[in-house]
């Protein structure tokens, strides 16, 4: 019985050293991120105004929040009622460097090495959101304070055009078990009537999502990441009204160990583009992001109907249930260690 538990554990020992020795590292990472810019509303060629409307009333809800192990990030926060612009930053754990409203960067993603490199690797979970500038001319501000000199914090009106953007990070690098997620989420709404015709409506676009789960991993290591962007016009008046506008895009992407086949669900992925048409055929490489150009006609306005304009993001991104590997490898080695140590006592 004891050479036989000697042998067992030398068995065992080697087997296990052996398989996870060579994969001493678990990483997995989420990157989202959409990103809006240059957002102007106009007609004939000319950026609309104020006073073009008869009525206006501007509503946003945004916020970020992030999480790391059950601890919270430290700029977790959602938007008064009634602000216009909002930028928010939340982050827990140790941040490779990326910077507040850096929406582009592709630092955070596997083709810069992370989370592994450097050694030993990092730990994070970021939440990034901004809402700035107005899609029209001279829309009035509402922290205005016309008894405080007018400056470039304080100004009687937004200047244009928008910017709006979301983004969620996260990754796990030699945890043991852990789990970071974050999420994003900017909703905005103007409700508006006064115009007449149709609406230009043009904004440049970047957004990113990839997923990823270092080869080897062990279940239950998993990635999973969203992202969702969409904008659309009803009449409030009179809702059998078809939309006069509607565009959406949105995916959603996950990996789970065992496996290590993670080529053909890392990088970029989307369905359909705004304008209809078929998106691109597969994905772009890891920290490759895509930028375009989108200008949209609305349908005809009606000047004395009411109408919403409505526009969404949301960004997600989750890692969770990394075991290291290496301590499996470090458990084989003491069975190596007994299996030796009941040879010698014998």
């Amino acid at each position: 019985m004891k050479n036989k538990f000697v042998k067992s554990a030398l068995v065992a020992g080697v087997i296990l050293s052996a398989s996870f020795i060579g994969n001493a590292q678990a990483a997995t990472l989420v990157s989202s991120v959409v990103d809006v810019t240059d957002l102007q509303f106009s007609q004939g060629g000319t950026q609309l105004d104020y006073s073009n409307f008869s009525s206006i009333d501007f509503t946003n809800s945004s916020g970020v929040a992030a999480s790391l192990n059950g601890a919270d990030g430290a700029g977790n926060t959602d938007s008064p009622l009634g602000a216009v612009e909002t930028d928010y930053f939340t982050e827990v754990g140790t941040n490779p460097g990326y910077a507040d409203n850096n929406f582009t960067s592709n630092l955070l993603s596997s083709a810069s090495g992370l989370p592994l490199l450097p050694a030993p690797g990092y730990n994070y979970a970021i939440g990034d959101q901004l809402e700035t500038g107005s899609p029209i001319t001279n829309l009035p501000n509402p922290n205005y304070d016309d008894t405080q000199p007018v400056g470039p914090g304080n100004q009687p009106t937004i200047g244009t055009p928008a910017h709006v953007a979301n983004a969620s990070f996260a990754g796990l690098a030699n945890t043991g078990i852990g789990s970071a997620d974050t999420n994003n989420e900017l909703g905005a709404s103007f409700v508006f009537s006064g115009i007449s015709g149709p609406m230009d409506i043009t904004f440049d676009i970047a957004y990113y999502l990839e997923v990823f789960v270092e080869a080897g991993d062990l279940a239950p290591s998993k990635a999973a990441g969203t992202y969702e962007f969409s904008m659309n016009i009803i009449n409030l008046t009179d809702s059998s009204v078809p939309p006069l506008f509607n565009a959406s895009i949105g995916d959603t992407l996950s990996l789970t160990a065992p496996g290590g086949s993670i080529g053909a669900l890392t990088g970029w992925d989307y369905y359909q583009k705004l304008d209809g048409s078929v998106g691109i055929a597969g994905r772009l490489s890891p920290g490759v992001f895509d930028f375009e150009s989108f200008a949209f006609t609305t349908g005809a306005f009606n000047e004395t109907d009411t109408y919403q304009l409505a526009f969404r993001i949301n960004t997600n991104a989750d890692v969770q249930n990394v075991p290291e590997p290496g301590v499996l490898a470090l458990l084989g080695l003491g069975l190596v260690g007994i299996g030796f140590t009941r040879r010698r006592a014998k």
